[in-house]
């Protein structure tokens, strides 16, 4: 993978930010400017998990969201909701 990874940085023009990553060295604002601007997506990506891997290990964990979308088809009369309109046959 360091190959592939090397390989990647240099023809994104990541070879330095490559090898600060590898050192475990800070980036500088400007550095991660550049890897934010970059257009080189794979290369950014393995840069991070390169990162991700030496903090976490290789466990990736999840945030479960439910978000609620009221709209005005309920016909449900809860007390929190403001969207209830009554069934209505035609």
């Amino acid at each position: 993978m360091s190959g592939v990874l090397e390989e990647l940085s240099r023809a994104a023009g990541l070879s330095d930010i490559h090898d600060k990553v590898l050192e475990g060295r800070r980036l500088s604002f400007d550095e991660g400017l550049r890897v934010y601007r970059s257009r080189a997506l794979m290369a950014a990506g393995a840069l991070a998990n390169v990162v991700r891997e030496r903090k976490n290990g290789n466990a990736a964990y999840f945030v479960r969201n439910m978000h609620l979308n009221p709209t005005n088809v309920c016909t449900c009369d809860c007390k929190f909701c403001g969207f209830y309109r009554p069934y209505r046959s035609k």
